[in-house]
């Protein structure tokens, strides 16, 4: 009897519910973006603003209501809000699409890597800077760190990058930079290094640059800054493009340095295919590129190719899958330091050969729930095999994981960012025997909105990491006093907090503080090489390096007389212990160490901005930046500058600017980058012939200009001359490592 009643009360139910659910009525449609026509994902779809939902991964949307007259708002960080009105009638469905166009008040950017979330740039509590892929061709860059020399505060040493001067010459050991590849870290699992030439510039979106601090959300290499290389994705329209590009160099500035009969050649070729299959996404590149070099014995071989899939399956909704991959061969000579100056500047004091070959595998899941909350899982194996001439062998694998869960609380209109993540790594190494790592790490972030005007961050991070049998091991000292005992924690936490203010319409005030610490790579623990006759000598005693950088800043939108962009100012500090150098040492033979100096402390100013605008009737981009840095080495005294304590391998000042304009058919542009004097580097490397004698002769700084012609020789079809340091100058970026004489590249790009 009780279960026959359960059945007559449960179909009654269903017909009762089945009831109200015809008296609903069903509003659904898609959001594009107005010029290209792509699903936007993401866009708040709120009805009398109190019901509402957001688009899914293909901008689609849905709202059940109740029959009558509705005002439909669509918002969209970076895009004009739109509102449609509409009459839905019970029981019946209405299909509404609509398309929101860019904001045009000032230029508008939509970042992610600030917060793990998408964010209008103007709003984030740090200093961050964006490179737009049209930035990156114009100039004929060929790999990554070459396309980030145009961002004001970021510097190249060779292939080590430093933010606002937070690292000075490692010589491929350990990053500070953190370096991610749409989200996921992408620094060498032996030596901790970032494989520029492996990250694919034939199809960006855009790269995001965050300076300063980032522990608290991505771990231990974000103490400096992260470079995020977000890769496009497609849309129905599909997208084809080849870069062909050829070029040679011209003689040195310098009487008789010319080694070579005939000038050395450089060329290659980039091409890129996306596009859209129903469910299906498909992202396809490639690249190959050779360059004889203008320093004897240092030309180069290079190929890449690299994959991106993501299916949304039509049976689950808000479910995506994927699988991304990037595979490269390097391969050529090496050239670690000149035999003297003068004629032999580009003569090596020794060489040799090298083969690096990358891969890297991402399978990647996203799902929003019935509740609209992200889910997103990632992984990544990266394998790197590197051989040498010296037959030093290395073969190193990293299997790396990770879970971010994001969800907005509406009602207390907070953020909420929080994962966990961790990898595990092998190396197998001549230079360093075999060793293994290990890393896991949790964290969040709450992200708060006041007033419609202020911005509030807060985040924490709780990180472990061991090599072999050495491990993180934090000690609480105020607790320990407390208790009469050593209470120590195997996981390092670190914070940060921020906050950003609009003072008037497009204008933000900000100031953030950020909390870093690293453990040093295998490589700077442990490895023995020889480079150039110089020896690199291990230190198994490394010890972490903590930090906190702290930064106040404004950015000003601008929309004046035609002209849209920003203003941004920024002062900043960071403070390190125990931080580690590449210092070279000559107390047994010429040899390079990384140490820990104890304390550090840099700080500075920088001013940037970026426009579009008419100049004398044309249409023009402009972008600059200058920074001042004061670092300063609170304990290290041996360097060629004792009257000061600043660090080695810095450069105080610095200035770049680029400007391009568009007459008709003809584009115009030109870079111009401005670095002072390098003060102070290690005693020691005078040693090495000519580069006392070429400091005192160039010790007011470089100057160099590059200019560009791009021709619109058809539709589709652009063809450009590019002259790189236009007037010859002689200088490095390092010690005993010169600089390329003026060059010429013809570079063809066609979309098709």
């Amino acid at each position: 009897m009780k279960t026959l009643f359960s059945i007559i009360s449960m179909i009654c139910l269903s017909v009762v519910t089945l009831q109200i659910q015809a008296q609903k009525a069903v509003l659904k449609g898609t959001v594009t973006a107005h010029q290209s026509k792509e699903a936007l994902i993401g866009v708040n779809v709120v009805a009398n603003k109190n019901n509402g939902t957001t688009t899914n991964l293909d901008g689609e949307f849905k709202l059940r209501l109740d029959p009558g007259e509705y005002s439909i708002s669509f918002s969209f960080i970076g895009y004009s809000e739109k509102t449609r009105q509409v009459d839905l009638e019970a029981g019946k469905t209405k299909t509404l699409n609509t398309s929101l166009k860019e904001k045009a008040q000032e230029m508008s950017t939509v970042v992610v890597t600030g917060s793990k979330y998408e964010k209008d740039l103007a709003e984030e509590t740090v200093s961050m800077e964006v490179l737009k892929p049209d930035f990156i061709e114009n100039s004929n860059a060929t790999s990554m760190d070459e396309a980030l020399e145009k961002v004001s505060g970021v510097s190249m040493m060779g292939e080590q990058i430093s933010i606002r001067g937070g690292s000075g010459y490692q010589a491929g050991s350990g990053s500070r930079v953190l370096m991610l590849l749409d989200g996921l870290p992408l620094l060498r699992p032996d030596n901790g290094i970032i494989m520029w030439k492996s990250l694919p510039l034939e199809n960006i979106q855009q790269v995001e640059v965050i300076k300063g601090a980032s522990s608290a959300l991505y771990g231990s290499s974000a103490m400096n800054g992260i470079i995020n290389v977000r890769t496009a994705n497609p849309s129905n329209e599909p997208y084809r493009k080849i870069v062909l590009y050829g070029g040679l160099y011209g003689n040195p500035p310098v009487e008789n340095a010319k080694w070579w009969d005939r000038r050395p050649i450089f060329g290659g070729t980039r091409l890129a295919y996306r596009q859209r299959f129903n469910h299906f996404d498909v992202v396809l590149g490639g690249s190959y590129q050779y360059d004889k070099g203008y320093l004897q014995n240092s030309k180069t071989n290079f190929g890449r190719f690299n994959f991106k899939t993501r299916y949304r399956p039509p049976t689950v909704e808000g479910l995506t899958i994927g699988l991304n991959g990037n595979f490269s061969l390097d391969q050529g000579e090496y050239f670690f330091v000149w035999q003297d100056t003068g004629r032999k500047m580009y003569l090596p004091r020794t060489g040799g050969r090298y083969m690096n070959m990358p891969l890297s595998i991402d399978p990647h899941i996203t799902y929003f729930d019935n509740k609209n909350y992200k889910h997103s899982f990632k992984g990544r194996f990266y394998r790197t095999h590197t051989i040498n001439s010296s037959d030093d062998t290395s073969t190193s694998r990293l299997y790396y994981g990770s879970y971010n869960f994001h969800r907005k609380l509406k009602q207390l209109d907070i953020n909420l960012t929080t994962g966990v993540e961790g990898y595990y790594s092998t190396i197998n190494a001549d230079q360093f025997g075999t060793h293994n790592g290990r890393n896991a790490a949790g964290f969040f972030q709450l992200d708060k909105t006041f007033f419609d005007r202020l911005n509030l961050t807060f985040g924490t991070r709780f990180e472990y990491f061991s090599i072999d049998s050495t491990g993180t091991n934090h000690s609480l000292p105020l607790l320990s006093d407390a208790l009469g005992a050593d209470i120590e924690l195997p996981v390092k936490p670190v914070a940060r907090f921020g906050a950003n203010y609009e003072i008037a319409k497009a204008t933000n005030i900000r100031a953030s503080y950020g909390q870093a610490y690293r453990f040093p790579s295998i490589g700077e623990k442990y490895v023995e090489t020889q480079r150039s006759g110089l020896r690199v000598a291990p230190n198994p005693d490394l010890k972490p390096e903590t930090a906190w950088s702290a930064e106040i800043g404004i950015n000003q939108g601008l929309k004046l007389s035609g002209w849209k962009g920003h203003v941004d100012f920024a002062g900043f500090v960071t403070e390190y212990s125990n931080m580690i150098e590449f210092q070279l040492k000559g107390d047994a033979g010429l040899y390079f160490q990384s140490v820990n100096i104890r304390d550090a402390r840099i700080s500075g100013v920088e001013i940037s901005t970026m426009g579009q605008g008419s100049l004398f009737g044309f249409p023009t981009n402009i972008m600059f930046g200058y920074t001042y840095l004061y670092p300063i080495d609170l304990n290290d005294t041996s360097s060629t500058d004792n009257k000061s304590h600043i660090l080695k391998y810095r450069t105080q000042h610095s200035a770049k600017a680029d400007i391009e304009t568009t007459i008709n058919i003809v584009t115009l542009g030109a870079i111009v980058k401005y670095k002072s004097f390098m003060h102070n580097i290690d005693e020691t490397l005078n040693l090495i012939k000519g580069v006392d004698d070429f400091r005192k002769m160039h010790d007011d700084g470089s100057i160099v200009i590059d200019i560009r012609i791009g021709l619109d020789v058809i539709q589709d079809a652009k063809i450009s001359f590019i002259t790189k340091n236009l007037f010859n100058e002689l200088y490095t970026l390092r010690p005993a490592y010169i600089e390329a004489p003026r060059n010429y590249t013809v570079q063809l790009a066609y979309e098709f």
